[in-house]
C-alpha cells in the first residue's frame, strides 16, 4: 500500500510540475520570438544609446542605405534615426546644399547638420560657418559620370565628418587613393589636404546572420540587396587611429548584441525545457506503472481473500 500511496504522490507532483512547465515554456517561447524579431533593432538602438552617452567630440553616427549593385540611382547615406540620435546632444541647422568633386565628377552634397561646442553663427548659403567643429554630410545625388560601383564606394567615402578646424577632408577607407574635394562655390574649388583612411565597421545584414565585413568591405556589394551599416567617427579620425582601444571602440564593442550568443542561449533554454519535459513524462509513466501494478496486486489480494473466505 505504501508503494501505491507514493506513486499517487509522484503522479500529483509530476502532473502539477508538467502544467507549470507547459505554461513556462509557452511564456518563454513568446518571449524568445519577440526577442528574435527585435534583435536587429535592439543591436542598432544599443549602439545609438552608447554613442549618445559619449562626449560630443567622440560621437559616432550610423549610416545605412539599400540598393542593388547594378541599379543605384542615388545613395541615401544618412538614416533619419542617425539625425535623431545626433540631435539629442547637438544643435541642428537647416540643410544647405554644397558642391563637391570626387575623381573629377561633380556631386551634390547636402549638409544635414553640424556640431557646435559653443553657440555660433548659423550656416549661410555659399559660406562655411564662422566656427564649426564638424560637419555631417550626405550624398543626395551623384553624377552620371561615376560608375555604379564607384557610387557605392562614394557613399561610404563621403559620409562622415569634415573637421573644419584642420581643413581635412574624408578619404575613402575602401580606396585610400581617393580623396574628397569640397567646394562651397561652384566657380571656385576649395581643396582640402588629405590624411589617412577613416576606420570603418561595416555590418552586412542577411536573413541568416549579420556578418562583419570590415576586412573585405567590397564583398558586401556582391549581394543584389544588402543593408550596409557603417559607424563613422564624428571627430578627427586620426584620434581613432592613434587610440584604437579608446572608450569609443569599447563602447561600440560592448553595445553591439551578438546574434550567435542569443541563438545559443535560446537553444540551451529549449534543450533544458525538453529535458525537463522528458523527465516529468518519465516520472508520470513510472507513477502510472506503479499505480497499475499496485491496483493489480490489490485486486489479486482481494481475490485471494475471497477464496479463503469461501
Amino acid at each position: 500500500m505504501w508503494k501505491l500511496r507514493l506513486a499517487l504522490v509522484h503522479l500529483r507532483v509530476s502532473s502539477s510540475s508538467l502544467r507549470v512547465l507547459i505554461v513556462t515554456q509557452s511564456i518563454a517561447v513568446c518571449a524568445l520570438i519577440m526577442l528574435l524579431s527585435n534583435v536587429t533593432q535592439m543591436k542598432h538602438d544599443s549602439v545609438f544609446q552608447a554613442v549618445t552617452q559619449l562626449p560630443l567630440s567622440r560621437q559616432f553616427v550610423s549610416v545605412s542605405f539599400d540598393g542593388e549593385r547594378s541599379q543605384i540611382p542615388q545613395v541615401q547615406a544618412i538614416a533619419q534615426e542617425s539625425v535623431t540620435a545626433l540631435s539629442q546632444s547637438t544643435k541642428l541647422n537647416q540643410s544647405v546644399a554644397f558642391k563637391a568633386t570626387w575623381n573629377g565628377a561633380a556631386t551634390n552634397i547636402q549638409l544635414l547638420a553640424h556640431t557646435q561646442l559653443e553657440q555660433t553663427s548659423t550656416l549661410k548659403s555659399g559660406r562655411w560657418p564662422q566656427r564649426c567643429d564638424a560637419i555631417l554630410c550626405e550624398v543626395v545625388a551623384t553624377s552620371s559620370q561615376v560608375a555604379n560601383d564607384e557610387i557605392a564606394l562614394l557613399g561610404l567615402s563621403l559620409v562622415g565628418v569634415i573637421d573644419l578646424s584642420e581643413k581635412t577632408p574624408l578619404r575613402s577607407a575602401i580606396n585610400p587613393d581617393v580623396t574628397l574635394v569640397i567646394s562651397s562655390d561652384p566657380q571656385s574649388t576649395f581643396q582640402l589636404p588629405s590624411f589617412a583612411a577613416v576606420p570603418l565597421t561595416v555590418f552586412w545584414d542577411t536573413p541568416t546572420n549579420a556578418r562583419e565585413i570590415a576586412r573585405n568591405p567590397t564583398s558586401g556589394f556582391l549581394a543584389k540587396s544588402a543593408l550596409i551599416r557603417t559607424q563613422l567617427a564624428l571627430t578627427n579620425p586620426r584620434l581613432l587611429l592613434k587610440a584604437p582601444d579608446s572608450e569609443v571602440a569599447q563602447a561600440l564593442t560592448t553595445a553591439q548584441f551578438s546574434s550567435r550568443r542569443i541563438y545559443s542561449v535560446i537553444i540551451i533554454v529549449m534543450l533544458a525545457a525538453l529535458f525537463m519535459t522528458f523527465q516529468l513524462a518519465s516520472m508520470r509513466s513510472i507513477a502510472f506503472g506503479t499505480i497499475t501494478q499496485g491496483i493489480k496486486q490489490f485486486g489479486a489480494s482481494v481475490k485471494d481473500q475471497q477464496q479463503l473466505l469461501l
